[in-house]
């Protein structure tokens, strides 16, 4: 199963459909969420989500509704990228794929938020350094975009963080690399032995 984490613009960082279709994702089961209330995932995002305890248990949901053993996947890009880590940290994912990931929200971006975002939350190295015992959080930026290197060093301390720094210096950390060779084969199709197990 692969949960995508869609950020402040509605991509990732690429259309969607592109990064579904070179990363795997279309070979697996997946669902894609958005963040409309540009809360952090903490507000209401849609009548079945009207907070941060809610889209946990929501995703829960998702994957209790799954009859066959599987691994969980979650990824995002920016704020979605935020939004992986959290998530992957609850639902205990097997593997968090980061693209330039938020792990501190700066006060300028809750300007217009209404909702309390727990200090944890509003911190992921709080968070992260309560290990879950099972996820591993692969975070990809671009080494010279200063904010998102030291945003990835932030958690660099934390159990199953591993930073994998890309070239160039956009917050996009495809736009300077060929994003096809690194997205590729990221999410593998599930072989048929590890269905049955």
């Amino acid at each position: 199963m692969v949960f995508l984490y869609q950020g402040v613009q509605g991509k990732l960082f690429l259309p969607p459909l592109d990064f579904i279709q070179l990363s795997g994702a279309a070979s697996r089961n997946i669902a894609m969420f958005r963040d409309f209330s540009r809360s952090y995932f903490h507000g209401p995002i849609h009548p079945d989500w009207p907070n941060i305890a809610a889209a946990i248990a929501n995703q829960q949901s998702i994957l209790a509704g799954c009859t066959q053993p599987m691994e969980l996947f979650c990824a995002g890009t920016s704020s979605g990228a935020y939004a992986a880590m959290l998530f992957g940290h609850y639902l205990l994912a097997d593997i968090v794929y980061a693209f330039g990931a938020q792990t501190l929200i700066a006060p300028k971006f809750l300007e217009d938020v209404v909702v309390d975002i727990p200090p944890a939350h509003l911190d992921l190295s709080l968070l992260l350094s309560e290990w879950n015992g099972r996820t591993r959080y692969r975070m990809y930026y671009s080494q010279d975009c200063e904010p998102d290197r030291m945003a990835a060093e932030r958690v660099a301390h934390c159990k199953g963080v591993e930073l994998l720094p890309l070239p160039g210096k956009d917050h996009n950390p495809f736009m300077d690399i060929d994003y096809a060779q690194l997205l590729a084969g990221l999410f593998p199709a599930p072989s048929f032995a590890a269905a049955q197990t």
